[in-house]
């Protein structure tokens, strides 16, 4: 059914409204919040007065101009943050149409093979089981416990940067078998999972038992799990971790990948397990239920050939396990 038309808000006034709407629903965590502001700060530009119902095909190809010194799948992802809120003011009456649709989808300049070729994606991984094993055995020779269990969680939590340098020895349960991915709001340090579906407990790793202990041990729940041995009140930043991945693959001889590659690999070995798609989006705590968003970020096509070969079962023994969620 059509929606029916209603007075039309100014821009600003949408945003506000459509965001406020968006953290009612407990989807998004601080981090989604900024991200979608800031999309739409630069949807909006100056026209902040404007009323929604103006918004036309013109002002959305000047959008997709001021988008264009971007790399291709940034401007896909402030896109699709701009086409849901249009989405959502004309459901709310405040548009006759959603105006991203005025727009042909040959004018996008992320369609087309030669567009995906050049944007890839996401982000190189790990390719085959020989390289995952090598790289967990390289990662095992790391002399500190902390570096040990960092370059380790990605390919076998499919956590991120951001959550595994933020855990503390509070979010370590040991009765329970969990990783705890939560806000640190409370002790006021500002950071928050990406989203609400994000904030939630991974299983532990049993490979990562022993070390975990050991950086636990001794040291008050408020304290970081990797923290820097000059300053335990404080995290290690995100770029010490990051060198270490790269250093692990390096010594291990393998393809050089980041920590989100890492992310990746997880996501293809247990897709290549059984996993379905939406399991698979559990796995990686997306906020879409359906796995959508783990298939179009971590499974495209070249993962998906690469998964059929990536893990066997029966080569890796008890070498190598990874929790299903």
């Amino acid at each position: 059914m059509k929606p029916r038309r209603t007075t039309s808000p100014r821009l600003s006034q949408a945003v506000d409204a459509w965001v406020a709407a968006k953290l009612r629903g407990q989807r998004w965590g601080k981090r989604s919040e900024i991200r979608a502001r800031d999309d739409l700060r630069r949807f909006v530009g100056a026209a902040g007065n404007k009323a929604v119902s103006r918004v036309g095909a013109v002002y959305m190809r000047e959008y997709l101009d001021r988008l264009g010194a971007m790399a291709l799948a940034s401007q896909k992802s402030r896109w699709a943050t701009v086409v849901e809120f249009l989405r959502w003011c004309w459901r709310r009456g405040w548009c006759a149409g959603v105006p991203s649709d005025l727009v042909d989808p040959d004018e996008l300049p992320w369609r087309g093979a030669r567009a995906r070729r050049l944007m890839g994606r996401g982000k190189v991984q790990l390719s085959g089981t020989d390289e995952v094993l090598k790289y967990l055995e390289a990662a095992n020779e790391w002399p500190n416990p902390d570096e040990r269990v960092a370059t380790k969680l990605p390919v076998l939590t499919g956590m991120s940067a951001g959550e595994i340098v933020h855990l503390h020895v509070r979010d370590v349960d040991f009765t329970g078998g969990w990783l705890w991915v939560r806000s640190e709001g409370c002790i006021g340090q500002g950071w928050d999972p990406k989203t609400a579906a994000r904030a939630s407990a991974v299983p532990m790793p049993p490979e990562l038992l022993a070390d975990l202990r050991a950086l636990v041990r001794g040291y008050p729940d408020q304290a970081y799990l990797l923290r820097p041995r000059t300053n335990l009140t404080r995290a290690h930043k995100t770029l010490w971790l990051v060198e270490r991945v790269k250093q692990t693959c390096k010594d291990a001889g393998v393809t050089v990948v980041t920590t989100h590659g890492l992310r990746g690999t997880a996501a293809s070995l247990v897709t290549a397990m059984g996993m379905t798609r939406t399991d698979v989006g559990s796995f990686l705590r997306h906020a879409k239920g359906d796995g959508r968003t783990a298939h179009d970020r971590y499974m495209g096509e070249p993962e998906r050939r690469a998964s059929l070969t990536l893990l066997k079962p029966e080569a890796c023994g008890t070498n190598y396990r990874i929790a299903k969620s």
